[in-house]
């Protein structure tokens, strides 16, 4: 009878934890749906603002603007005169702003890349976060699917973070020579580029890969020990 009893309240309380790991999992899941559903019409309406105001599809809203990064400083606009292009302004504060109110069409590209690009990274790293919690509470703690999404998850972070800072950085630079022929490219780039680089992605990617593969070794030793059983 004693034994009866401990064996009861041992399987009770393995189905408590149990149970409270999927319903962990279903919160995180729940939690991250609620964002998505949130952020995804907030992004949207946000692209189509900037796709408006950047003029394609019409005359552009706003000036269009790029700091003039190293080429020059704040106390340089007069004089020297810059060597700006056809249509373009400069305005200083601390420092050189190049503005221009009848962009190309290439321009207005290359300034919504330094607008979305980073925006753009976000959600789709927020829908694979999604996958992965979806992963993890629709199956078991030792299903192959849940170490494999993390890994996507943290190659797209390792991966995903530095080409997105870049194609930023390649966005500023590429808009500030045309309105600017005078500065210098690649110096600037490698500016730009560190300044939109979220680092973040970086050590977060490379923390959700360790994970994977300390949780895909966890799923073969349980493997191996039901085949032993």
């Amino acid at each position: 009878m004693l034994s009866f009893f401990d064996t009861s309240i041992v399987d009770m309380d393995g189905g408590a934890e149990d149970a409270d790991e999927v319903d962990l999992a279903q919160v995180l899941t729940g939690v991250a749906k609620v964002y998505g559903w949130i952020i995804a019409p907030i992004f949207t309406l946000y692209v189509l603002l900037q796709l408006t105001g950047a003029g394609l599809f019409g005359r552009p809203r706003v000036d269009l603007c790029v700091s003039a990064g190293r080429t020059v400083a704040a106390d340089t606009v007069a004089p020297p005169p810059l060597s700006l292009a056809r249509g373009a302004t400069a305005s200083a504060s601390r420092v050189v702003d190049v503005c221009t109110g009848s962009p190309s069409q290439w321009q207005s590209i290359e300034n919504l890349g330094t607008k979305l690009t980073m925006g753009l990274f976000g959600v789709l790293a927020l829908l694979f976060l999604l996958r992965f919690l979806r992963a993890a509470g629709e199956n078991e703690a030792y299903s192959p699917q849940v170490p494999g999404k993390l890994r996507v998850l943290g190659w797209f972070l390792l991966i995903g973070g530095p080409v997105a800072g870049l194609l930023s950085g390649l966005s500023t630079a590429g808009l500030r020579t045309g309105l600017l022929p005078e500065a210098e490219f690649w110096s600037n780039l490698v500016d730009d580029w560190t300044a939109a680089l979220p680092f973040w992605t970086v050590f977060t990617g490379f923390a959700a890969l360790a994970f994977s593969r300390i949780i895909r070794t966890g799923v073969r030793m349980h493997e191996d020990l039901e085949g032993t059983i």
